[in-house]
């Protein structure tokens, strides 16, 4: 067996848009293979060709080849965003129609690099099913292409074959240990994994299959710690990626690693600070930690890149004065973010921030607008409940960031039906949880009105 290739089979820097070399070589090579099926049209009914056709093919689409690596490189990266043009497009379209009526007539056997080209090309363009196909011809003809086993292994998760995937990646990393590529699909082929094992437990379980679900819920847990490991690889090969950091905080979130979060996300605004969405998920993790001062700096920052942002930045600077008791800040971003997005402000207002506003007269007034409103359905507190309940008390964690507002929600919107003991019910187990986990300013919020609601 021929030895795998050990570099990288990616270029360092895969430039976002075409130049207008690239583009004239996609056109060209598009132009010809049109008139390369138009000519041997005949042959490709009775599927009977001449061996000189997978000649003219090769040399076809030889114009092309440099300008496919130098736009999308040899391998697919999932995280790579990439709009592909007009040109791109019909190149795949008659460059697979061609390669297609070859391989049917039997002429594909010399056509490994084309069929590989051609798989990388439309897996960007999105048909990943024909993407599937040439990979899958590609690795027929030469299984140990570096290239063709990790790009099975990203259409594999694509497809769902998680198992297939990580046998594959696991091919490429012992053959290439510092390929980042291949340790970030590793990553979002367990982080799916652990998923669809979740699933397969809670069928089994329906089915009377208990221990077979236990087992498999184990194993399941056993799934972040694994991708999580994956991903410090990814940083760790290429410390100088903003976008590896920014989905290394993103993981780090969403498994509530808070600070280790806002560590990440720092990193990925400190290489790139024109990262919106880095700031603004930096500042929602000092957020959660109750840091205010960290949370202000941080959503200050992703503000100035988008002072009309319609995404929330406004409403979490109101809410962060507000849990620092600076309420005339938080009344301005306020206003500057209902002039923006007004419904956007429907699910900020039970935001446990926000209690310290309750008893001022402005907020009170806009409360009351917002209730007077039919479309804002916040106002039901069995809505409000049945969100809550699920989530923070099955849970059993403040972390559960969603459920606190819901539990704050439940509360106040018992208060306003004037069902008092339902709602020092829910400040009360709120109360408990922001205690015990350690979140003093809410816990100090929550506190009040609690106490207030002995004087109504």
């Amino acid at each position: 067996m021929a030895a795998k290739q050990k570099e990288s089979p990616r270029p360092a820097r895969v430039p976002l848009a075409p130049t207008a070399e690239e583009l004239s070589a996609f056109r060209a090579a598009a132009d010809a293979l049109g008139a390369f099926r138009a000519q041997h049209s005949k042959g490709l009914v009775k599927k009977r060709l001449s061996p000189k056709a997978a000649e003219e093919f090769q040399q076809i689409f030889r114009g092309a080849a440099p300008a496919i690596d130098s736009r999308f490189g040899k391998t697919m990266d999932k995280n790579r965003k990439v709009r592909t043009q007009p040109d791109e497009e019909r190149l795949m379209a008659e460059g697979s129609r061609a390669l297609f009526d070859l391989f049917e007539a039997g002429l594909g056997a010399s056509l490994g690099r084309e069929a590989a080209a051609l798989g990388v090309l439309t897996f960007y363009v999105g048909d990943y099913r024909d993407a599937l196909h040439w990979v899958n011809e590609a690795a027929k003809l030469n299984p140990d292409d570096l290239p063709n086993t990790l790009n099975g292994a990203v259409l594999a998760v694509e497809f769902f074959e998680f198992e297939l995937a990580l046998r594959l990646l696991g091919e490429v990393l012992l053959e290439s240990p510092d390929l980042k590529l291949a340790w970030s699909a590793k990553a979002r082929a367990l982080t799916q994994l652990k998923l669809a094992e979740e699933q397969e437990a809670a069928d089994l379980e329906k089915r009377g299959k208990r221990d077979e679900a236990q087992a498999l819920r184990k194993r399941a847990k056993t799934r972040p710690e694994e991708a999580l490991s994956a991903l410090r690889e990814v940083v760790r090969i290429d410390p100088a990626d903003a976008g590896a950091w920014y989905e290394f905080g993103k993981f780090l979130f969403k498994h509530g690693k808070l600070r280790e979060s806002a560590d990440a996300y720092g990193k990925a605004v400190a290489l790139d600070p024109s990262m919106k969405l880095a700031w603004y998920q930096k500042g929602t993790a000092h957020q959660m930690l109750e840091q205010p001062d960290e949370a202000i700096a941080a959503f200050d920052k992703g503000l100035a890149l988008d002072q009309r942002d319609p995404g929330g930045f406004h409403f979490r600077l109101a809410a962060m004065h507000a849990l620092k008791g600076d309420r005339e800040k938080a009344f301005e971003f306020i206003r500057s973010g209902l002039s923006i997005n007004k419904p956007n402000f429907y699910s900020e207002i039970y935001k446990i921030e926000f209690g310290g506003l309750w008893s001022d007269p402005r907020w009170e007034t806009l409360v009351a607008e917002f209730f007077a409103d039919t479309g804002f359905q916040h106002t039901k507190a069995m809505q409000a409940e049945l969100g809550f309940s699920w989530g923070l008390f099955d849970y059993g964690s403040a972390l559960f960031y969603d459920s606190l507002t819901d539990a704050f929600a439940a509360a106040e919107a018992y208060r306003r039906e004037g069902q008092t003991d339902k709602a020092r019910e829910f400040y009360e187990k709120l109360l408990a949880l922001l205690e015990r986990d350690g979140h003093p300013l809410k816990a100090r919020i929550v506190r009040g009105r609690l106490a207030s609601l002995s004087h109504e």
